[in-house]
């Protein structure tokens, strides 16, 4: 499709994202040989053209990854 084919999408210029950090607690902790999870801290992401919304999330486990909450922040 070329530039001036009547159905070639055109694509916003600005895109908006947003980040949420929020902590969920677990009905039961979570153990393992190095931890104890009693709550969920997770980063929800949402990026926007004006049009569309695409949601995501970043939940690393502490004890069990290496990657942290703050890494994804």
């Amino acid at each position: 499709m070329s530039r001036h084919d009547p159905g070639h999408r055109r694509y916003a210029s600005t895109m908006e994202g947003r980040m949420w950090q929020i902590s969920i607690p677990l009905r039961e902790p979570f153990a393992n040989a190095t931890a104890t999870v009693s709550s969920r801290r997770v980063v929800i992401v949402s990026m926007s053209d004006g049009t569309s919304t695409g949601w995501g999330e970043a939940a690393p486990y502490p004890g069990i990854t290496h990657d942290t909450v703050e890494d994804a922040w």
